[in-house]
């Protein structure tokens, strides 16, 4: 019985069943619970760990090229938020293992992708950010290709991401369990596939199990698309929550306001994690210079990184099955108490 019985069997890739095996902290517990389910009823035995071989797709016999391209179809500032360069650093180390060249470009607003890219001289591509012109997705749609994070595409390629709605329901139940039944979660408009939106689901789904009120603040406004609409937004956000009444025990920050919020609340007097617990979103957005320090969320990107090449490599020695989404799992982080 092999590792590929297992990953068939279970409806999900050889690099999730390697990774339930020998980092199953990294992979979504009920994703787990599957592949273990599988490996139980086919009867497979796993090998000690000395005897574990590790991932061998000698992929490198379908790498003509030896390179992939890492791309970022958003512009610049995705590439030097901490989670890019997490990715960006997972990707690489990686790829150095299987002595795999690596590119690092971008695809700008007038559509050019990199020369290598463009001449079909990779062998696969990282991609982050939206979906590009169609002209470019064309010429992408006909290699391997991994989203790292959402948005993306839907329709063509793989993807690996963090497992938002699992997100929502960690950050419900960590305040519920310290006693908040009164709370308010910010978001946006929905928006199918983004991931405050699939935070703000679970996050309410468990609020109704559990029987906590849910109040959610700039649910009427769209996503902002620069740091001035941000800070407009998050200060309009706060005068609404001193008007609250009774005041909100804690805040959930599902989307990327953490910092521009917990500045507004400061200003008008209200302490974040003494007044209430404040859960502030992902550290590209809720930095450590915040005082006090709120709770944040890491999604791991550099984990991230190293499975979308994984999942790239697998991709290359399955190129006729279907897509493959790949959920990892965030971490709430509380701040460090002073010694």
């Amino acid at each position: 019985m092999s590792i590929t019985s297992v990953a068939k069997a279970a409806g999900v890739s050889i690099a999730t069943v390697s990774r339930v095996l020998n980092d199953p902290h990294l992979v979504n517990p009920w994703t787990v619970r599957r592949v273990e389910e599988a490996m139980r009823a086919l009867n497979y035995r796993v090998a000690p760990a000395a005897e574990r071989r590790g991932r061998k797709a000698d992929s490198r016999g379908r790498l003509r090229h030896k390179t992939v391209a890492f791309l970022w179809t958003g512009g610049r500032s995705s590439a030097t938020s901490l989670t890019g360069m997490d990715m960006l650093q997972g990707a690489s180390a990686a790829l150095r293992k299987h002595r795999v060249n690596l590119i690092a470009d971008y695809v700008d607003a007038d559509g050019k992708l990199p020369a290598a890219v463009g001449a079909g001289a990779v062998d696969g591509v990282l991609l982050h950010g939206p979906e590009p012109v169609s002209e470019v997705a064309q010429k992408l749609k006909g290699m391997p290709a991994v989203w790292l994070l959402s948005p993306g595409a839907n329709h063509w390629g793989d993807r690996v991401r963090p497992d938002h709605q699992k997100l929502g329901f960690d950050a419900l139940d960590f305040l519920a369990d310290r006693g908040c039944r009164n709370i308010v979660c910010v978001t946006y408009a929905d928006r199918l596939g983004y991931f405050f939106a699939m935070r703000t689901a679970g996050f309410a789904y468990r609020a109704e199990q559990r029987g906590v009120t849910v109040r959610c603040g700039g649910r009427s406004s769209g996503a902002a698309e620069d740091a001035a609409e941000r800070f407009r937004l998050a200060a309009q956000i706060a005068e609404e929550f001193t008007q609250l009444s009774p005041r909100p025990d804690a805040l959930f920050v599902a989307n990327e306001l953490g910092g521009y919020l917990h500045e507004q609340l400061v200003r008008r007097g209200i302490e974040p994690m003494t007044d209430f617990l404040m859960i502030a979103g992902d550290r590209d957005f809720a930095p450590q210079h915040l005082e006090p320090e709120p709770i944040m969320v890491s999604v791991h990107g550099v984990d991230i990184g190293r499975l979308a090449v994984d999942l790239l490599l697998w991709r290359l020695e399955n190129p006729d099955v279907m897509q493959v989404t790949q959920l990892m799992a965030s971490t709430l982080i509380e701040p460090k108490k002073p010694v």
